[in-house]
């Protein structure tokens, strides 16, 4: 992709795609938008198993121009109209949150629920404590691409 300037293309409405049930009605799998690398974001990371090369991405059409259901390019969008109509640099930060899901299986469907639905704040449970590394993850791969952590703290609420 980033020797040949090739980007990988993906279908259009793919952002629209329910997990297991497939493309709402009215959309269909015509038409592309592509994954174009973030040259400027690629960072090794070093797993037990292997090393790697990870890079963020942006997703654009065929011109170049940026598709309205990307994140990244809505924050740039964003940045960029405020630096120009205030002449004020920002600095955007960002929380992370996670919510631990269980399969529920009824009859032949599998659906997802919270593994919490009660409130909790600086308590665990036994099957809370086994879930530990995944924030931890989250944390080491985001100080691997130098992204700084101003606050780490796990808690549970609905969902969470």
């Amino acid at each position: 992709m980033v020797k040949h300037n090739k980007p990988f293309s993906a279908p259009k409405d793919q952002f629209h795609i329910v997990p297991n049930r497939g493309l709402p009605e009215g959309r269909s799998l015509s038409g592309s938008v592509y994954l174009k690398p973030d040259i400027l974001s690629i960072h090794r990371r070093s797993d037990p198993d292997q090393a790697r090369a990870v890079a963020m991405h942006w997703w654009v059409y065929q011109d170049g121009l940026p598709v309205e259901q990307c994140a990244r390019s809505k924050l740039q969008s964003l940045t960029d109209r405020i630096q120009q109509e205030t002449r004020f640099s920002i600095l955007v930060g960002f929380g992370v949150g996670l919510i631990q899901m269980q399969p529920v299986t009824t009859n032949t469907e599998v659906q997802y629920e919270p593994n919490n639905t009660i409130i909790s704040w600086s308590t665990m449970t036994a099957s809370d404590e086994t879930l530990l590394e995944i924030p931890q993850d989250v944390e080491a791969t985001l100080k691997d691409i130098v992204i700084e952590i101003e606050q780490l703290h796990v808690d549970a609420a609905l969902g969470q």
